[in-house]
């Protein structure tokens, strides 16, 4: 996995793993390339899909009936790629523009840092700081999980033993990269629990990001349940009220 960044968001070059070449760089998102390699694999019925394409034919023995030889094949390539963008926006609920909610220009993962302080007053900006800060702070983006756990993300593996793979559909990177955004839109929603609840356990109770500010614990604070019985401070799904975070991750 190599990430692409956006240079245009204000981050350096140093924080980007390649510079992307025209036909991919986008000054609204951050480009992202996966790699996959499947040698090593061999697949019991050919695949059609883009990413995961096999085709060379592979005879080998099995051990299965008698001595019987049963086809297998091999993947297309060495490696193949699948590239993604990733968008990420705020908006106001509070101020309507026809109707609407006003929203903040759509950009990459850390153009979130910047901030357009004509959408928001003094309270609501004090309170978004708090909330960039968060996600920036423990909030696994698709870039990031890949990163982190490399294959174990693939939906695939689950259906290979000892080195052979089951049948295949020709959407299967279709459903990767809905895994990894269901993955990552589940982090989102865990980054806002773990921070009102706080950690797991005591021994990463030395990373949690406490609100600095009044308003930023007053936003903490604004929680509300599903049922009565149970208090905000142990509220797993908690609602914030005060701003609404919408993520995009758009596949070309």
């Amino acid at each position: 996995m190599y990430y692409g960044g956006n240079n245009s968001a204000g981050r350096g070059s140093d924080t980007m793993e390649f510079t992307p070449i025209p036909a991919l760089t986008r000054s609204d998102a951050d480009t992202i390339l996966l790699f996959l390699t499947t040698q090593g694999f061999g697949f019991q019925e050919p695949v059609d899909d883009p990413w995961y394409s096999a085709h060379d034919p592979w005879t080998i023995p099995l051990s299965s009936i008698g001595k019987a030889e049963k086809p297998l094949y091999l993947g297309d390539e060495p490696v193949s790629t699948v590239g993604c963008t990733q968008q990420v926006e705020f908006c106001n609920p509070n101020r309507k523009q026809n109707g609407k909610k006003v929203c903040e220009l759509l950009g990459g993962a850390m153009g979130i840092l910047q901030q357009n302080k004509g959408l928001w007053n003094e309270k609501q900006l004090a309170a978004l700081n708090w909330t960039r800060a968060v996600m920036t702070s423990t909030f696994f983006t698709p870039s990031g999980l890949v990163g982190f756990i490399g294959t174990s993300v693939l939906v695939g593996r689950h259906n290979a033993l000892n080195g052979i793979v089951g049948p295949l559909p020709r959407n299967q990177w279709q459903l990767e990269i809905e895994h990894i955004v269901g993955t990552t839109l589940t982090s989102l929603q865990g980054t806002f629990v773990s921070t009102a609840k706080g950690p797991p356990t005591k021994d990463l109770e030395r990373f949690r990001y406490f609100p600095p500010s009044d308003i930023a614990r007053k936003m903490c604070a604004n929680q509300v349940c599903s049922s009565p019985l149970v208090h905000a401070s142990s509220c797993p799904f908690p609602h914030f009220l005060s701003i609404v975070m919408i993520l995009y991750v758009r596949i070309p």
